[in-house]
């Protein structure tokens, strides 16, 4: 065999064995992490004199450092029971001011891509304190003052069950959607292993009549006291049951349409009920499951909770899980 064959022999073989990387990696796509992040907490103070009411914390350090593409950045709420958005619904926080956008503005230069999450456990929904026409106007001066990739409606607490501001909601979603069908819906809920509550299923169901768009987003936390093994399998066993309900609404979509409108949030670490803890190994588990049916989003709670601690308390500053060893170690389980 001549030289120059042979050098041309090393190449073939080097181009068909990138040539599979490729097409493996298209056929079986890796589900990258798209954290939560409370951008208030941890707030920058110290540059007064060029943020006067502090500005987030610089995202783009942490996404190098844990090769995460996508935040999901919370939360947008009601300021002082009124209808103006604010950061944990923050009047020195609002939209208007463009508090934020320091952090959205730094992602894009860097080629990172966010949601903005709406409600959340605490606080008031613009969606109860607001009219309908005003609502559309404050979804679409949230998009035209962060150009987010996506927006998130966070559904917790009393709003659950506030079917008359959840109906309103979901009519200026869609005209949202029909101004902006690039921009990606997503319903975070309650659920259990057993599914979805029955305030979620009324949600997607009433969703699925206006017409939107949207994938469904569970919660895999906060189950209760009695559930207290694996919270892999638990979230698991939630989103496939939140598959068959999906399978029974959408019959004509095929299996991998479905899995791509079903994500998952687990609360790493520590869960607000004690007896509940998402691991490292769990996180392992929840990842192989997600790329296995390659679903549509997987996500944690939280960024800033990405920390070891041993405390034996919830902090929105760590994980008090005691086998956590270093800053963003499940950010890093899930994405590499």
């Amino acid at each position: 065999m001549s030289l120059n064959y042979f050098k041309y022999y090393l190449l073939l073989l080097n181009f068909i064995f990138l040539e599979s990387i490729a097409l493996a990696n298209i056929l079986n796509p890796k589900i990258k992490m798209t954290p939560y992040d409370d951008i208030t907490v941890g707030a920058i103070w110290n540059d007064w004199q060029n943020y006067p009411n502090g500005r987030p914390l610089d995202l783009v350090p942490i996404a190098n450092e844990t090769s995460t593409d996508e935040f999901v950045l919370a939360f947008l709420q009601s300021i002082e029971g009124k209808c103006k958005a604010g950061w944990a619904g923050i009047s020195a926080m609002s939209v208007d001011s463009g508090w934020g956008k320091f952090l959205t503005d730094k992602l894009t230069e860097n080629n990172k891509k966010y949601s903005i999450s709406l409600g959340g456990a605490n606080g008031l929904n613009l969606a109860f304190t607001c009219e309908i026409n005003e609502l559309l106007d404050i979804y679409e001066n949230i998009y035209l003052v962060y150009h987010p990739n996506g927006l998130d409606f966070d559904i917790e607490g009393s709003f659950q069950s506030d079917f008359k501001s959840i109906a309103k909601m979901l009519k200026v979603i869609k005209k949202f959607q029909i101004n902006h069908s690039e921009t990606k819906i997503t319903f975070t809920l309650a659920t259990m292993p057993e599914g979805l509550t029955a305030e979620g299923e009324w949600l997607i169901k009433a969703a699925k009549s206006e017409g939107i768009h949207f994938i469904v987003n569970i919660m895999a936390m906060d189950y209760g006291y009695s559930y207290n093994q694996n919270m892999a399998d638990y979230a698991i066993q939630a989103a496939n049951n939140l598959f068959s309900f999906l399978k029974i609404q959408y019959s004509n979509y095929s299996d991998y349409d479905i899995w791509q409108m079903i994500a998952i949030t687990p609360m790493i670490g520590l869960n607000d009920v004690t007896t509940e803890n998402f691991s490292l190994h769990d996180a392992d588990k929840l990842k192989t499951f997600a790329n296995q049916f390659n679903i549509g989003g997987l996500h944690m709670w939280s960024v800033k909770r990405d920390n070891p601690c041993s405390s034996s308390f919830v902090l929105p500053t760590c994980s008090s899980n005691n086998n956590q060893k270093k800053n963003y170690e499940y950010l890093m389980h899930f994405n590499n």
